[in-house]
């Protein structure tokens, strides 16, 4: 779980509401990425990682205004905004579609990602890192020499 804290669509979901990037804040997003992370992993979920999310959850709420209709986010502490917006995203994702929150097919990566894709079939977390990773042939991901070319032009195929 990635949360940028720069952007402006950032600072505008939370109605001015500035969380600097320093320790609490670090902090706070550590804590909630672990709940989570557990959440994801656990089947059924684990009662200890449901009471830390629900911990996060209560440190802030959405409240509609009717002039102008829209929705406010209020926030008990900023620094808790990043972790809080995490929580409230991953319900919002799991309520939508949660056969879509999955692992990546990379070993190496430890938290789930989201598939957007149209047809819901994605593998990695991105295709440019890991997918092309994954896709590479193998002499090149060992770092061998380049397969060899047929005297026509391109590469030989395998097995000849």
């Amino acid at each position: 779980m990635a949360i940028r804290l720069a952007p402006p669509a950032v600072a505008a979901a939370f109605d001015g509401h500035r969380a600097a990037a320093g320790s609490p804040t670090s902090a706070n997003l550590l804590e909630t990425r672990a709940a989570l992370g557990v959440l994801v992993d656990a089947t059924p979920p684990a009662d200890r990682a449901c009471g830390a999310l629900n911990e996060v959850l209560a440190r802030g709420r959405l409240r509609r205004t009717p002039a102008p209709p829209r929705t406010v986010t209020e926030i008990d502490d900023p620094s808790w905004a990043p972790a809080w917006a995490a929580a409230v995203d991953h319900l919002s994702l799991l309520d939508d579609r949660p056969e879509r929150l999955r692992p990546c097919a990379d070993p190496a990566r430890v938290l789930p990602f989201y598939d957007a894709s149209k047809n819901g079939t994605r593998r990695w977390c991105s295709m440019a890192g890991c997918g092309n990773r994954a896709k590479a042939p193998a002499p090149t991901r060992a770092g061998a020499a380049p397969p060899e070319h047929c005297p026509g032009g391109g590469f030989r195929p395998v097995g000849c």
